[in-house]
């Protein structure tokens, strides 16, 4: 902190000196910002403005401190404009006056610049991710889909990109189709919105951390369909499991829920008395996790109602065996146990 006083001291008494050393002006910026003093940072920048109405960096230097630290996105975005009057050729300039839209709100107008950047400097860091979430929040999922496609794998930051992209495409445009009963929609959006994920090679991806992802967007769909009562969307949930068991084959927890979400879905079946369906889905939860109880007990009502009474007692004893209190007394009832 000492290091940083004297050169606050240093940069002070230089642009006292000279007031018109724009450059010293400009670099003393951080200095500011590092010791806290926001405010201070923002009369130096406006001074020099006043100064030097045409050196562009002083336009971008303050639309930062705005948009950044003191989250005024609609005071940033004149200045960054004013910033690109004189240098329309810095493409990090469109890309934090597409921030700043964005911030706002305005999606459309945040694409506009974004692809403007783009044109300028394709490489700019998470350029692709910020133009994808534009796209998204401007109602064109395609795009949305083909931005984020472009991601570099090996980029550091391009697992939490590929996670946040998850969360808020599937999160707005998946849990709406499956409200209305449309679940052929919902798992025609599922697909696009994962590929550009599972389109990584296995060697590059967190494929735990994806796994949790999809976990816990399947998750968000379960109180939609108990609350409108949409059996099958349970397609989409059992599909989200099912890649995420792939990709973290060694979690048994991942493949508990799986199991639990296939059982639920011959529940349903059960309470429309289609008894059939219903068996076939206990059985695959019983294929997933054999030490999930549930699975047996849905299996042993599905064998009672269509009187496959061996079927019945062999299910109920699994589901005891498992602890599943409800299975002993049943047992306890008819003497075997």
């Amino acid at each position: 902190m000492e290091a940083w006083q004297e050169a606050r001291l240093a940069f002070e008494e230089t642009l006292r000196l000279k007031p018109d050393y724009d450059a010293a002006r400009h670099a003393s910026i951080e200095v500011y910002q590092e010791l806290g003093l926001t405010q201070e940072a923002v009369k130096i920048l406006e001074e020099g403005i006043r100064i030097s109405p045409d050196y562009w960096q002083f336009y971008f230097a303050l639309g930062d401190i705005y948009l950044q630290q003191l989250d005024r996105p609609n005071a940033a975005i004149p200045i960054y404009r004013k910033g690109l009057q004189l240098n329309p050729s810095w493409a990090k300039g469109y890309g934090v006056l597409a921030s700043s839209y964005m911030r706002i709100g305005n999606p459309s107008e945040a694409i506009h610049y974004y692809e403007k950047a783009q044109e300028l400097a394709a490489d700019l860091t998470g350029l692709e991710f910020n133009l994808a979430m534009a796209y998204l929040l401007n109602g064109d999922i395609h795009r949305g889909t083909q931005a984020m496609a472009a991601l570099t794998p090996h980029d550091p930051e391009a697992m939490d990109f590929y996670l946040t992209w998850l969360d808020n495409a599937g999160s707005m445009y998946v849990g709406e189709p499956i409200k209305q009963g449309d679940i052929g929609k919902a798992l025609n959006l599922v697909e696009p919105l994962l590929s550009p994920i599972m389109s990584v090679p296995m060697r590059k991806l967190n494929s735990e951390k994806v796994a949790q992802s999809l976990m816990l967007l399947a998750i968000q769909y379960r109180p939609i369909m108990d609350e409108y009562d949409v059996l099958e969307g349970y397609d989409v949930v059992i599909y989200l499991f099912e890649l995420a068991t792939q990709l973290d084959e060694s979690n048994s927890g991942l493949r508990r829920y799986l199991a639990v979400m296939i059982s639920n879905k011959g529940r349903y079946y059960n309470r429309r008395e289609r008894y059939r369906e219903g068996l076939t889905w206990a059985e695959k939860s019983i294929e997933v996790d054999n030490t999930y109880d549930d699975g047996w007990m849905t299996a042993f009502v599905c064998h009672s109602k269509l009187g496959n009474k061996h079927d019945c007692i062999y299910c109920a004893e699994q589901a005891a065996r498992l602890g599943n209190a409800h299975a002993v007394q049943f047992l306890r009832q008819i003497g075997r146990y």
